[in-house]
Order: C-alpha cells, then sequence, then structure tokens
C-alpha cells in the first residue's frame, strides 16, 4: 500500500491511493471549424476498464489568435449509457483559459444514467480562423 506519513491512519492512505487511481484529466484538440460550423468532434473517454466517467472540472483552452470581431464556440457534449445526448455550447471573443462553472456541469449529468464519454467541438464565426481549442477534462471514473 505504500508509506503511512505520522499522524495519517492506514485507512486514510488507503483512501487517497484509491482516489489517487481513479482520477484522471483527459485532453484533445479539436479542429476548429469556419464560417459558424462546427469542426469535428474528439472524444473524451475513460482509459479501457472504466465505462463511466463524472466530469468535476472542464478546462476550454482557446489558442493561437482571435481576430477582431471573431467568436469562437465550443461545445461539449455528454453522451450518456442509454445512448442519448446534451450539450453546452460556450462562446470566447479572446484567446485565455476557461472553466465551464458549476451550472454548466450541472447542465450535463441527467438523472438514471451515467456519462460515457465527453465530446468537444469548436467553431469559429469567421471563414477562416488561426485560433486553436483544447478541451481537458478531469473526472473520476468508474466501472
Amino acid at each position: 500500500m505504500g508509506t503511512v506519513s505520522p499522524g495519517t491512519g492506514i485507512l486514510a492512505a488507503h483512501m487517497n491511493q484509491k482516489l489517487e487511481s481513479i482520477m484522471r484529466r483527459v485532453s484533445a484538440s479539436p479542429t476548429v471549424g469556419t464560417g459558424g460550423a462546427l469542426g469535428d468532434a474528439v472524444d473524451l473517454a475513460p482509459p479501457s476498464g472504466f465505462g463511466r466517467l463524472h466530469p468535476f472540472s472542464v478546462k476550454i483552452e482557446v489558442g493561437g489568435t482571435v481576430a477582431s470581431g471573431e467568436t469562437i464556440t465550443v461545445r461539449v457534449t455528454a453522451v450518456y449509457s442509454d445512448g442519448t445526448s446534451s450539450y453546452v455550447d460556450k462562446s470566447y471573443t479572446a484567446t485565455g483559459t476557461y472553466y465551464l462553472d458549476i451550472g454548466d456541469l450541472h447542465e450535463l449529468y441527467k438523472d438514471g444514467v451515467y456519462i460515457t464519454k465527453l465530446r468537444a467541438q469548436a467553431a469559429s464565426s469567421e471563414t477562416s480562423t488561426s485560433a486553436t481549442v483544447t478541451v481537458e477534462v478531469a473526472a473520476l471514473l468508474g466501472g
């Protein structure tokens, strides 16, 4: 199990080890579509052996160059165990690091099913773009 630090109980050390083994960050960079059309979707899925994803943080990095007047829209879609899905769209007019807020995450959960993966897509309002997008999810994994 590893070394137990002074003042830390064996149960606490074991629980920390278990949490570390099921917490993961997964990132992907969707191609930014142009003219308002979403680019191809990229999956943010749990590794083999895990069928559930419980996201607690979704980070969106808009990089490259966002032109004056350009809007970058990022769609994060939750795909559920029953085959249905729902999504949240966020729009940005400048490069930077952004996070889905708790209300956005709440919209991605659905009663009676679990999330099997997230999908990310991005679009630019312009006919061409130098903007890039990376989406990273921090999540607990389930069986």
